[in-house]
């Protein structure tokens, strides 16, 4: 074009897409690809939006308010990549640096997949250049700001969701009914019908895959501070748990829990917080692995072999998510501290290791298995 050559990709959508291509375009001899859905291109019809214009700059701005929609726009120059977020930034454009030079994404998450450290966010319809050496501002931010709801709670827009499903970073939200925030909720929880049953097993020897925290309490507050590591998010690590093959706990479920065979966990650990049971612990989150596997670890992950050991089980059967969750926390919880290890032979293990799995898959069970050796062993 008179702008120079370049190569343009967007991700966004073009609701106006037939008015923009008659009310410009009609009677130029111009002619757009079709998409297979019979529409026009869209990243055709932006270049050519942006080609109406003297500038890159001018001309990426005369195509963002002309679209009814939203488009989020990188360029390829000989000078550099230009990039330029969505007048009202409903979609993110991050910049990522590290020693070798830097990398643009639409995703958040994929500068530090690829060994990026995260350096910059575009704000609404701000305009960059950026090369190896680092970015410079072509065209300062907006002020207006309407970011996409489910790409703010999961981190995927809906379209990229329906087409390739997978597991997504849990939030917590408030509703404006929440069993957990107010008495009146707390009082119309249904108390869990359901006894707990107690059982001992032996678990052979296998693996388990796993990211660790020594300070945090609670899954919450572990997916908080994971998210602080790079690479170690829970929409990253999750996704990571679920391309590994031959899962121990796979059950086929779709969520990213107990039942597609993902796990928390807590390993005796010295080093790690005192948990309410007095044992200090690190807080775990992983899959267990046949103690054969010889797949590739992810970087970010550890692997442990876990020998084969005795265990008590306190296992509640299927449940109300919404409803009974909190009852039947507190009533295993219950049964774990009223339990009577004197007349059983065991005791729990608390060596260093020894690891303590948690089951939570309201279709199936709530369990924890813990470790235990006999009493006998005791010095």
């Amino acid at each position: 074009s008179h702008l120079g050559l370049y190569a343009i990709s967007t991700v966004g959508i073009i609701n106006n897409a037939d008015q923009l291509v008659s009310d410009y375009f009609n009677g130029h001899a111009r002619q757009f690809m079709a998409m297979s859905s019979g529409k026009v291109n869209s990243t055709e019809l932006t270049a050519a939006l942006i080609n109406q214009k003297d500038t890159l700059v001018d001309g990426i701005r005369y195509a963002q308010e002309a679209i009814d929609g939203s488009s989020t726009i990188l360029i390829l120059t000989p000078e550099g990549i230009v990039a330029a977020r969505d007048r009202l930034g409903r979609l993110p454009v991050l910049i990522g640096q590290n020693a070798e030079g830097c990398c643009v994404s639409f995703e958040s998450f994929a500068c530090t997949k690829l060994g990026y450290d995260s350096a910059y966010e575009l704000g609404p319809g701000e305009i960059v250049r950026i090369t190896p050496e680092g970015w410079e501002t072509l065209a300062p931010a907006g002020e207006n700001m309407r970011i996409c709801a489910f790409l703010w709670a999961y981190g995927i827009t809906p379209s990229e969701y329906r087409r390739r499903p997978r597991p997504v970073a849990l939030r917590t939200i408030i509703k404006p009914f929440d069993c957990y925030l107010s008495e009146e909720g707390a009082n119309r929880m249904k108390d869990s019908q359901q006894e707990i049953k107690t059982y001992f097993v032996t678990i052979p020897a296998h693996k388990f895959l796993h990211v660790k925290n020594l300070e945090s309490i609670g899954y919450w507050d572990f997916w908080q501070k994971q998210s602080l590591i790079p690479g170690q998010d829970c929409e990253t690590i999750c996704g990571l748990l679920d391309s590994i093959k031959g899962k121990l706990d796979d059950w086929g479920g779709s969520d990213a829990n107990s039942g597609s065979g993902q796990i928390m966990a807590f390993i005796n650990e010295p080093a790690g917080r005192i948990c309410s049971w007095g044992i200090p612990l690190a807080e775990c989150y992983g899959v267990r692995l046949p103690h054969n596997y010889d797949g590739e670890i992810p970087h970010q992950m550890l692997m442990a072999d876990i020998p084969e050991g005795e265990y008590i089980v306190f296992e509640h059967g299927p449940f109300d998510y919404e409803k009974e969750n909190q009852s039947v926390e507190e009533k295993i919880e219950a049964a774990m501290k009223a339990y009577d290890y004197t007349t059983s032979g065991y005791c729990l293990d608390t060596a260093p290791g020894r690891v303590f799995y948690f089951y939570h898959d309201p279709a199936r069970f709530w369990k924890y298995i813990r470790p235990v050796r006999k009493s006998s062993a005791i010095e």
